[in-house]
């Protein structure tokens, strides 16, 4: 095996090894990754690559760190097949046996443990909810005419019919949610959206590796307090007022019933919006690029932090007021029943999401971005740029000045994402009013050597393009995209499509 360090464009790390392609240790490679390939396009050339005799000429390029994966034809310099991370995927399981099939495995186990633990907690919640009304209706806090034996007979048959309906109820509905949404990839939209809306027109982008996903049980537990005290701070806040108003309490039961078939009516858009949005987006590392801050951060983290914050304070305000409005421990049993329920609806909906649906849907994800709005790929990190003007070769602050200090040569930027622009790969219909240097001049040849972009090496700078209407420079890969999800040059705002640029 021929192996040779080189330096990976996606993660720059030396980690990449040079393989030719005719090679046992080449095709076994190439054999690996096509089970793997969710990028159709780029698997139907790999299996083309594999069936006819391919070149000696042929090598394969593998980073170690990143898992990067291109295949060229050193003699044309031509790449022929290119993968990254975020276009592979787990291989199929394989087929079992027969006796395999009755054989229940880990997920399914820890699914079935998961419900068996919500049905204790939601036996403790209905025992806690039907003595609490109980309590209450004998207090002459409630009109329910509960008469003592027959309660006591009949409370342990109603409590466990009523949790028996209640888990197979909220099995169902997780069950049909995850499904819709897995259909309905778009719906995962929604945080991208309202970030747009909120924190203006930015540049977004994908990171090479996505994060890792938090799937154990522990993980599942934390997922499903954060879930039901956010549902507890919206129910909470609406009924505080009936508890500690003297005047409102005979309506209480009524507000609740009336905050109850609201939060049921509105929970499909409660958890596709505002639970599964931003904890997907902040999984595929979707970033976002403030130009004018020179930030990078996360899109999916500031509404999931922003909603636990508001739910947080929100329970504390309450509890706070709760504890000075002198209520029977009967009203606190009623609430303790109340919270439970909750939480063991976001606790089985939350493991059955975990175990059978996150993996899947986060790919599923990556691969809607990419496939509508094109975004490029990526460092999540900003890197000291240096820039030395290729008039004179002085350093020039690219962040601070737009044109050398000494020539007064103009430093070309992009219009996204605003840094420097190689003018010698420009691509597109026309190029206006760009003075092209010459490619082979001594300080040109010295300035690549030193000048360093994000999530690329010395000499492989991303190409260029022109906005045909107002003559300004950006990135290829960031134009596009930017086009795809505004339909405009963030410039001069002229309505543009992919046809305008070629």
């Amino acid at each position: 095996m021929s192996v040779k360090k080189l330096i990976c464009p996606l993660c720059l790390a030396e980690e990449v090894e040079r393989i030719k392609f005719t090679t046992p240790q080449g095709k076994d490679l190439v054999k690996s990754f096509v089970d793997k390939i969710s990028n159709e396009r780029e698997r139907k050339k790999l299996l083309v690559l594999q069936k006819i005799q391919a070149s000696d000429t042929i090598f394969i390029y593998h980073c170690l760190r990143c898992n990067n994966f291109e295949v060229w034809n050193t003699e044309l310099k031509k790449s022929l097949v290119k993968l990254s991370l975020i276009d592979i995927v787990k291989p199929p399981e394989k087929k079992q046996g027969v006796k395999a099939k009755f054989k229940i495995s880990n997920e399914h186990k820890e699914i079935i443990g998961g419900i068996a633990i919500s049905t204790g907690i939601a036996i403790a919640a209905c025992y806690a909810l039907y003595y609490s009304l109980y309590f209450l209706s004998m207090e002459g806090f409630l009109d329910f005419p509960f008469e003592t034996t027959l309660f006591e007979e009949t409370v342990h048959s109603i409590v466990f019919i009523s949790v028996a309906v209640y888990i197979v109820a909220v099995i169902f509905f997780s069950h049909g949610i995850l499904t819709l949404i897995d259909k309905k990839m778009r719906l995962q939209e929604f945080t991208m959206k309202l970030h747009q809306f909120m924190y203006g027109q930015h540049l977004y982008y994908l990171e090479f590796n996505s994060k890792y996903e938090k799937k154990t049980f522990g993980a599942s537990l934390k997922r499903a307090t954060y879930g039901s005290t956010l549902i507890l701070g919206i129910a909470i806040l609406i009924l505080e007022e009936f508890l500690v108003i003297p005047d409102l309490k005979p309506f209480f039961m009524t507000a609740t019933y009336a905050t109850i078939i609201s939060l049921a009516a509105s929970m499909p858009f409660i958890i596709i919006l505002l639970d599964i949005s931003p904890l997907l987006t902040k999984e595929v590392n979707l970033y976002y690029f403030d130009k004018k801050d020179r930030i990078v951060k996360n899109v999916g983290s500031w509404l999931e932090d922003a909603l636990h914050f508001f739910a947080i304070v929100d329970i504390i305000l309450t509890f706070i007021v709760l504890i000075d409005s002198q209520m029977t421990p009967s009203w606190f049993l009623f609430i303790a029943g109340f919270v439970m329920f909750i939480f063991v609806f976001f606790l089985i909906f939350t493991i059955m999401f975990n175990k059978k649906y996150h993996t899947r849907l986060k790919e599923k994800y990556i691969e809607y971005l990419k496939g509508t709005y094109n975004l490029p790929v990526r460092k999540a990190s900003i890197f000291l740029q240096h820039y030395y003007c290729r008039n004179c070769g002085q350093e020039v602050d690219v962040v601070q000045q737009d044109r050398c200090q000494k020539c007064n040569m103009l430093v070309h930027k992009c219009m996204i994402c605003g840094d420097v622009v190689d003018t010698r790969h420009i691509v597109g219909k026309t190029v206006v009013g760009i003075d092209v240097p010459d490619a082979f001049g001594k300080i040109t040849d010295l300035i690549d050597k030193m000048e360093s972009k994000m999530g690329a090496g010395p000499g492989k700078e991303f190409p260029s393009i022109q906005c045909p209407s107002c003559q300004k420079l950006a990135h290829l890969d960031e134009f596009i995209a930017w086009l795809k999800l505004r339909g405009t040059c963030p410039v001069c705002k002229a309505k543009l499509n992919f046809f305008d640029l070629f």
